[in-house]
Order: C-alpha cells, then structure tokens, then sequence
C-alpha cells in the first residue's frame, strides 16, 4: 500500500470547508498512487473523495443544514480515517501538536518511546545504541543535529534446519 510522506496537507484555520478540499485531494493522490487496485476498489475508495468534491463545488456559505452535516461527518470522520490508512510507521494522520491547527501525517513520539520500550523499535542516537532485547522491527536513528530517520527491519530467510 501506498505511504504518506511526513509534513502537513493543510494549514488552514479549522474551517470545514478547507479541510473538506484539502483531505479530499491528499486522499485523491494517494489512492492514485496505489498500484494493483481493481476497479472495484478504486471505485469504493473515491467515494469519499467524489463527495467531498461534490460539496466543495458550492460555496459553504450556501449550504444546507444536512450539507454541512454531511461535510463535518465527511472532515471529522470518513476521510480522517481514510487518511490514517495510509499513515507510515510510527507516524499518525492529524494535527501537530505544536500548534492544533496544521493537519498532516507526524512522527508519533509516544509510538516511537513505545517501540523503544517493547523491543520493536531499536533506538540509535548519534551512533550509540542502548542496550536491546528482543529483535526490532524498526531502527530509529537521531544524529548528532538531532534528525531523526526511521527504518523498517524485513526479516528474510537466511537458511533453516529441519
């Protein structure tokens, strides 16, 4: 499946309307950019973003009660959680914490202390690494100017006994 790159999708204040447009269209590229999809599930996955284009070809000024609703449910919910599907490893879909307002794919930091603390994530900071249990999942790495790169383990196989 296709992963979000990090940073943000809107920076708009929280208004309905520009939220509406901005998940529809980053939800719009990533499905593009899913490859093997059938039809049928290219179809089902663009209903979502074919209606909120729908209701962002009116003004939403102009729209009724139950358009409104719709959209808020559309925002809030069905392209929120599309949205997350996407999300790469160790990141969520939502609004930095820094500020609330700017909605984006993020490193979760709480993921990542987590992944440290069970084993799945291996922490490498400035070529030292703690002491690690278990076999990782993930390599986080922070360098001596504080960037930080995650990379994923495949396990492959090497050999076996029988």
């Amino acid at each position: 499946m296709t992963q979000a790159k990090l940073g943000s999708i809107s920076s708009d204040p929280l208004q309905t309307a520009a939220l509406l447009e901005a998940f529809s269209d980053a939800l719009r590229s990533l499905i593009r950019g899913e490859e093997g999809l059938s039809e049928g599930e290219y179809t089902k996955k663009m209903v979502p973003v074919h209606r909120g284009e729908k209701l962002s070809e009116k003004d939403s000024g102009d729209w009724s009660s139950s358009e409104r609703e719709e959209a808020e449910l559309l925002v809030d919910e069905t392209l929120m959680n599309a949205l997350r599907e996407y999300t790469p490893d160790l990141c969520y879909f939502g609004t930095r914490p820094a500020d609330g307002v700017d909605f984006g794919f993020w490193p979760s930091g709480d993921a990542i202390r987590e992944g440290v603390y069970d084993g799945t994530v291996l922490e490498v900071v400035d070529g030292r690494n703690a002491v690690h249990r278990g076999i990782p999942e993930h390599v986080y790495h922070v360098n001596d100017h504080g960037n930080a790169t995650l990379y994923r383990i495949k396990l492959e196989k090497l050999w076996s006994v029988v």
